[in-house]
């Protein structure tokens, strides 16, 4: 009976060996584990994830700063959060957009924004045309907007952008917008929201309006834009249009200007103050 007893206290003890050993083990292999994933360097990006995307052409380090030129000569065209973009000339003559990514982004983010711009060809959004990637610098060879962006036109001092052209504008920049969120990866969350339901308080239109078109504009439309741009910032999502209703009021803001614009080709010149349908006033 006490040989029994002895034995099965033995038998617990050692069980009992075995099973710290087996933690003390596993704990281990766990620090390690986790040490060996910090201490791994960036995955770097196979040349085969780039070079696969339909249409893009992989530019070398040396490409892109013969593109760009020397460093006191080259031509910044704006700089963001992402990175800095010159202006570029390849050897074709071709000018481009060349966008140096800021150094920080992993090679996996570099490689969805290739992959997702590689699918995006619309006419209201800047194409994608090539990449760059050797070591830890990265480069996007974009298509080159020769007029500049719209902030420069609508700031210029001798020149103000027609009415016109400002709602063929807003109509282009919401078709593009509209592209992105049904055909990439775009997902809001909205509700059935109506612009008559939008109040602008008791501030009077004019108070919105650029004083340099001096009243050339359709106050109907204006109104409905207005109204459209106070549901987009609004604080919560679920106070913002969703993107196929924006666009519609924009269309039908540019037919309407469509409209007004041959009929008064039709009239003539002199019969409206409000004739005037240029792109660029002279102020």
């Amino acid at each position: 009976m006490a040989t029994a007893i002895v034995a099965i206290f033995t038998a617990i003890i050692v069980l009992s060996l075995i099973l710290v050993l087996v933690k003390f083990v596993a704990v281990r292999k766990s620090k390690g584990d986790r040490d060996s994933k910090r201490e791994l360097p960036p995955k770097p990006i196979p040349s085969k994830d780039i070079t696969t995307y339909s249409g893009l052409y992989r530019f070398s380090k040396a490409e892109i700063e013969n593109a760009i030129g020397s460093y006191n000569r080259r031509k910044s065209l704006g700089r963001g959060s992402a990175g800095e973009v010159y202006e570029g000339i390849l050897p074709s003559g071709q000018v481009v957009a060349i966008k140096k990514i800021i150094k920080g982004n992993s090679p996996d983010s570099f490689t969805r924004e290739v992959a997702g711009l590689s699918r995006i060809r619309h006419p209201n959004l800047v194409s994608l045309l090539g990449c760059c990637v050797e070591g830890d610098e990265q480069y996007l060879v974009l298509e080159y907007c020769s007029e500049g962006n719209l902030a420069q036109h609508l700031l210029k001092k001798d020149r103000v952008l027609s009415w016109e052209r400002r709602v063929k504008i807003l109509r282009d920049c919401a078709h593009g917008l509209r592209y992105l969120h049904n055909y990439i990866d775009g997902c809001i969350v909205h509700r059935d929201i109506k612009a008559k339901d939008v109040s602008m308080g008791n501030r009077p239109l004019t108070d919105f309006e650029d004083p340099r078109l001096n009243g050339n504009l359709d106050r109907t439309d204006f109104e409905s834009i207005l109204q459209i741009a106070v549901l987009c910032v609004a604080r919560s999502s679920r106070g913002r249009p969703p993107i196929d209703v924006v666009f519609e009021e924009m269309e039908k803001a540019w037919k309407n200007t469509k409209a007004n614009m041959k009929t008064r080709e039709e009239i003539g010149p002199s019969a409206s103050p409000h004739s005037r349908s240029m792109e660029l006033i002279s102020v």
